[in-house]
């Protein structure tokens, strides 16, 4: 039998989501302010930031709705080994349908917020910035596919979106198998790219420590995994051990939560990542004018004894390495 342990605690979940709204908000605000101490000015990947802040918020506002109107933490009456629909189911089916909707939009852009950054970064390599933009194209197509998809799940019939459980999974598209689709290739391509940074960290001529103190910086975003790989593993346990779940609000809970704590882990992963490596390039300039972060005018003005040459060059690759 397998079974998934239920989150009941109601208080706790709406603290979490208010505590969220303003770490997300304040990581942003640090972010621009970054931008400013390194006089670097603001790129895409700051607005995209913006834009993935506002639909978190979106996000942590319907959490917590649902959360206050019960239907989060709430529970499925199961007769006959089949969930009996109450006026709660309904309620949930309400909440839950906007929130997968915002969440598609949150995902895809925090991954093109980082592949800006990355673009940005380590754009003088013509192959980065090609395998940046395949990446950003396909990230386009990922979020959009799976926005419509679940927009028009129900095709334009939209009050099947919160209808009762038994009449939405018999009447729209398997959406169980889309979610776990979403969830698997959300982990995926977070991988990727989360690891692109690494191999142009380790070609630069800069000492294995500090070569492993940057790739250490930027793989930080490898936490937000965690939430991932556990949202997956509630879609693939609600979907092929339903038997053995049959209370969908507790499902639905559940499913929504760890949702929400990987974009808000993943939000502000995002901005206070570049404020780490912005407060390592002030107080230790070097590898990050090597990787182009800061530039030598910022150097002159911050660490003038730091370059008594005149300032950086922009890094190559190490030959022998």
């Amino acid at each position: 039998m397998t079974m998934v342990q239920y989150v009941n605690d109601r208080t706790g979940l709406m603290v979490m989501t208010i505590c969220f709204i303003p770490l997300t908000v304040v990581a942003v605000v640090l972010r621009f302010y970054a931008r400013h101490l390194t006089k670097a000015g603001s790129g895409p990947d700051d607005w995209l930031s913006v834009a993935a802040l506002f639909f978190t918020l979106a996000l942590n506002g319907i959490f917590l709705g649902g959360t206050i109107e019960g239907a989060i933490t709430g529970h499925s009456p199961v007769k006959d080994n089949w969930p009996v629909t109450i006026p709660l189911e309904i309620t949930a089916q309400k909440f839950k349908y906007p929130f997968q909707v915002v969440e598609k939009l949150v995902f895809g852009l925090i991954k093109l917020s980082l592949l800006f950054l990355w673009k940005r970064l380590f754009g003088s390599s013509k192959r980065f910035r090609i395998a940046c933009w395949v990446l950003i194209a396909f990230t386009i197509a990922w979020t959009v596919g799976f926005l419509l998809t679940t927009i028009f799940q129900c095709g334009s019939r939209w009050n099947l979106n919160w209808a009762p459980i038994a009449t939405f999974l018999s009447q729209c598209i398997e959406s169980l198998d889309v979610l776990t689709v979403f969830s698997a290739t959300d982990i995926v391509t977070d991988l990727v790219i989360m690891g692109m940074p690494v191999p142009i960290i380790w070609s630069l001529q800069l000492q294995t420590r500090k070569k492993f103190g940057l790739t250490a910086v930027f793989l930080v975003g490898l936490f937000t995994l965690g939430a991932g790989v556990a949202r997956l593993y509630m879609y693939l346990i609600t979907s092929y051990y339903k038997e053995d779940n049959l209370d969908f609000i507790a499902d639905f809970t559940l499913c929504l939560l760890w949702s929400d704590i990987e974009a808000n882990v993943a939000m502000i992963k995002l901005d206070y990542g570049v404020e780490v490596v912005v407060s390592f390039s002030l107080l230790a300039p070097r590898p990050w004018v090597e990787i182009g972060l800061i530039t030598k005018a910022t150097v002159d003005v911050s660490h003038p004894s730091d370059h008594p040459s005149g300032g950086y060059v922009r890094g190559r690759p190490n030959p022998t390495q």
